[in-house]
């Protein structure tokens, strides 16, 4: 039989909440038996306290229950903070942060925009950050405006949200803000920086040198040390992290034999492969050099290309895992030949990152140089799921940290974080340079002088088998 138990259960360790559960008595063993919900699960079995002679299932003498429990609490009802990487007309991986979701991610049922966000899922042991499979939704409006319905034990909450992302700077007036990904489309002339905010023309660009491992130079005659500076850019690391995010394996790409494929694309693009792990797991980089402003699609998303830019897709096929949860970084590694310090011994440098729930662009300035990178929102993993990209900063104690640091360069290395993966992985970050006319936006004023000290930027890039696209621009600005 089945019984809401909410009168003859003494719920352990659970104070001001009631308990919404679905079970049935053994008579054989004297438990209890859980539904673990709707539409899924597979029951499992409470026990009471021994102390319990002359019970039965219905004189209604509370049991007391030390198992975890279908709990929630008395008065609030599910409380929506913000919800996060819906693709429009596409299938997706939705988080939605809150409050009150209790404690069984099975007796939580979520819809947006009437259709349900299947198998949820929470993220942290704190119970408010939950995950779900969201089929094709479009928004009702231009403003990005979705209804998300959350029930949990018999408690609704609806709450309308905006997916709008704003552009840096509103695009300067100089460009078109795609609201759906944050990002500026700029007019002619507009395009070398995030925020279209400078009309540059085409003797201020840089030369790119592409090297026989898929990397590339953005290099000028003009540099000055710690001023003007050359920068290059390309996988460095792939590494393999465990459940606790312990690193398991790291792969440096210098170790790579690479071979560049005779035949270039129809796009005249150039393929580099490499082999590791017995041959089973193969690296591939296409680069392509643009010498115009143009326009490429990733996922849907379409990234401006500056001129003189090169884009790099990054594939990585059949990843060798140490174990089947684990994820993979796949760190991308651009360095400036240089830097410089001021009389008290800071880094005349500067860094900034897109706000809000996802890093779509980054910005590094060095010395006079400033270097931009446009990370698209969306990853594809085994050619046909589209998530959302994950970018994050390694923090200055990481492994990798600390061996780039000793360096004594500017670095900027960017991680993407990307689940298990059974074949590939793809992802399409941008970057672009160029040179100010003054190194007054850096955000410091020298007071005292000090001793030298080291600060640096690091991006991680998690992936199982990649496919990174990747566009770097450089170009020059100079004082009338």
């Amino acid at each position: 039989m089945y019984d809401c138990l909410n009168r003859s259960l003494n719920i352990k360790d659970y104070p001001d909440f009631r308990f919404w559960q679905g079970v049935s008595y053994n008579s054989s063993d004297n438990s209890f038996t859980r539904n673990n919900g709707p539409f899924k699960g597979t029951p499992s079995q409470f026990y009471y306290n021994n102390n319990t002679s002359n019970l039965t299932p219905s004189n209604n003498i509370p049991y007391d229950i030390y198992a975890p429990l279908i709990a929630f609490n008395i008065t609030d009802a599910p409380a929506i903070d913000n919800i996060t990487s819906i693709i429009p007309g596409q299938a997706s991986q939705v988080t939605i942060n809150g409050n009150h979701f209790g404690r069984d991610s099975s007796y939580v049922l979520i819809s947006i925009q009437g259709s349900q966000c299947k198998s949820p899922m929470f993220i942290e042991n704190n119970y408010q950050q939950i995950t779900c499979s969201l089929g094709s939704v479009e928004p009702y409006s231009t403003d990005l405006n979705y209804t998300v319905k959350i029930g949990v034990g018999g408690m609704l909450t609806t709450k309308v949200v905006s997916l709008a992302k704003e552009c840096l700077n509103d695009c300067s007036a100089h460009g078109i803000c795609n609201q759906t990904f944050g990002t500026c489309k700029c007019d002619s002339g507009h395009e070398p920086l995030l925020d279209c905010s400078s009309l540059d023309n085409r003797s201020q660009l840089l030369n790119t040198t592409i090297w026989d491992n898929g990397a590339s130079l953005l290099s000028t005659d003009q540099t000055i040390t710690g001023v003007i500076v050359n920068f290059t850019t390309g996988i460095q690391f792939i590494r393999d992290i465990n459940q606790d995010k312990s690193i398991i394996k790291t792969l440096s790409i210098d170790n790579l034999a690479w071979t560049q494929e005779e035949e270039k694309t129809s796009s005249g693009e150039s393929v580099f492969n490499a082999r590791m792990f017995n041959q089973r797991t193969q690296l591939q980089v296409t680069v392509g050099q643009f010498q115009d402003t143009n326009t490429t699609s990733f996922l849907g998303e379409d990234i401006q290309v500056s001129p003189n830019s090169v884009k790099y897709r990054i594939k990585i096929i059949n990843w060798v895992w140490s174990s089947p949860i684990n994820t993979l970084q796949v760190i991308f590694h651009t360095q400036s030949d240089s830097v410089e310090f001021d009389k008290c011994g800071k880094l005349k440098v500067r860094s900034d990152i897109s706000r809000g729930d996802q890093i779509i662009w980054t910005r590094v300035q060095v010395g006079r140089t400033l270097l931009n990178c446009k990370i698209a929102s969306r990853m594809v993993i085994d050619n046909s799921t589209i998530i959302p990209s994950k970018v994050t900063l390694l923090t200055n104690d990481d492994p990798v940290s600390q061996q780039i640091w000793k360096s004594r360069k500017f670095n900027l290395l960017t991680t993407f974080h990307i689940p298990r993966f059974s074949h590939s992985v793809e992802l399409d970050p941008v970057f672009n340079a160029l040179i100010l006319g003054d190194d007054s936006n850096l955000p410091y004023e020298c007071t005292e002088e000090t001793t030298e000290q080291w600060t640096f930027i690091i991006v991680a890039v998690v992936l199982s088998a990649a496919l990174l696209s990747i566009i770097v621009v450089v170009l020059v600005i100079t004082t009338k």
